[in-house]
């Protein structure tokens, strides 16, 4: 792999115009390059209007402290914290648009951040090493992920370093790897995709979909004697959906699916925030072409648990109605086996989608030709097929009827 290195002053040439799009994202090395050139240049490219100089940069840069993680918002805020400086605000305003640090409101592309204070040793040429707990107290489902870690250290190709989810799920971050060209054997970084730090293992690929909610930890090993290092603190970037919704239920049936689930799936503990206020769940099995039921009796109950994705009939008999709280793990990637026939599901979707785009693979006139809603208002069924669509988005705690025209598997995406 050809490594790049660059600084403000020679930018411009080192990363030649075919990689200018990559200067994009946020906290990246060749983002941070890339803005400052833009506000530092003499010369206008990329949209840019301004050419300011070293001097306003250096102003910002010498009010910090060499072992502060400043990131862009810093820099931001402190440029403007000069009055004199607000007269570029429109102009710094697009160069943070053009290189995707902001979103379309001129509002940062921030995710919550948790950050953990550590200070401890790491054992040197030991094979255990340390472990630094981080609870994260937001009920969310991961969409992107990133850490950041300060660890000095003499020789980082000593160190092994491994982010563990609340599930228990492992991501290799560095396996012994010794710096790029231009790097410090100090680790002070963020490991994010694509760019920046590249974690030895993929942090989306394995993280991504999973709860946040939990203990997450760092585990720091350094196997190697001789060279000895310290984790200073760590830190959590997560940006990501809610983990929890809230669904409102009418008196009589009501259609309800389950895009969250707690680890322990009975019926009583799921349905608890509306205990006293239901009679009756029903699902339909298109196997055996037949209703079953769960009437709060062991005696007579058919089924005792809920399941990702499948429909779900629930009798409510306050006459206000309730509301129903879902909350747990997100769905993970599945498939389901789908009948010839009716069959009752739920959205894969953690937020409203378009049918067509809620279902897919499945395709409409090919594995599927009709879809019902039940109307709990109205108390009346909606269809979509190819030529009627009396409803067009999948909304998130609703189950539907689906008609399918042969045995199919649908895998589904969360």
């Amino acid at each position: 792999m050809k490594t790049l290195s660059y600084n403000i002053e020679n930018l411009q040439d080192s990363i030649g115009g075919s990689l200018k799009s990559f200067a994009q994202g946020q906290d990246t090395e060749i983002t941070v390059s890339s803005v400052l050139w833009d506000i530092y240049d003499s010369t206008d490219d990329e949209g840019d209007t301004i050419s300011l100089g070293a001097k306003p940069i250096w102003d910002v840069f010498s009010k910090f402290k060499s072992y502060y993680d400043c990131v862009l918002e810093d820099f931001y805020l402190d440029f403007f914290s000069n009055t004199a400086n607000e007269v570029y605000r429109a102009q710094i305003n697009s160069i943070f648009s053009t290189r995707k640090v902001f979103y379309s409101d001129s509002t940062f592309k921030r995710g919550k951040i948790y950050i953990k204070n550590d200070g401890r040793v790491i054992p040197d040429g030991n094979g255990t090493g340390i472990i630094s707990s981080l609870d994260v107290t937001e009920n969310l489902r991961i969409k992107d992920i990133n850490i950041f870690v300060d660890l000095p250290h003499a020789y980082r190709k000593d160190i092994i370093m491994s982010i563990i989810s609340p599930s228990n799920k492992e991501v290799i971050l560095h396996n012994q790897t010794k710096p790029l060209d231009g790097q410090s054997e100090n680790i002070f970084a963020w490991y994010q995709e694509p760019y920046e730090t590249i974690p030895a293992e993929s942090i989306d690929d394995n993280l991504k979909g999973e709860n946040t909610k939990g203990t997450w930890k760092l585990k720091v090993i350094d196997p190697i004697k001789q060279n000895e290092g310290m984790l200073n603190l760590w830190k959590l970037e997560i940006k990501g959906d809610a983990a929890e919704v809230t669904v409102n239920l009418r008196q009589g049936w009501n259609f309800v699916s389950f895009p969250f689930l707690p680890q322990d799936k009975s019926i009583s503990n799921v349905l608890s925030t509306i205990q006293g206020s239901y009679a009756q769940v029903t699902r339909y099995n298109a196997s055996g072409n037949k209703f079953e039921h769960y009437v709060g009796n062991v005696k007579y109950n058919q089924f005792n648990a809920f399941e990702y994705i499948k429909g779900y009939l629930i009798y409510v008999t306050n006459s206000a109605g309730c509301v129903l709280t879902i909350s747990g793990v997100p769905l993970s990637q599945q498939t389901i086996p789908l009948k010839a026939g009716w069959n009752i599901i739920g959205s894969p979707k953690a937020e409203e989608a378009l049918v067509e785009e809620a279902l897919k693979p499945l395709k409409l006139g090919v594995d599927y030709s009709r879809v019902c809603r039940y109307d709990t208002a109205t108390k009346t069924f909606q269809d979509y097929t190819l030529s009627k669509k009396e409803f067009t988005t999948f909304k998130i705690g609703e189950a539907y009827y689906l008609y399918c025209v042969k045995d199919v598997s649908w895998t589904v995406e969360p």
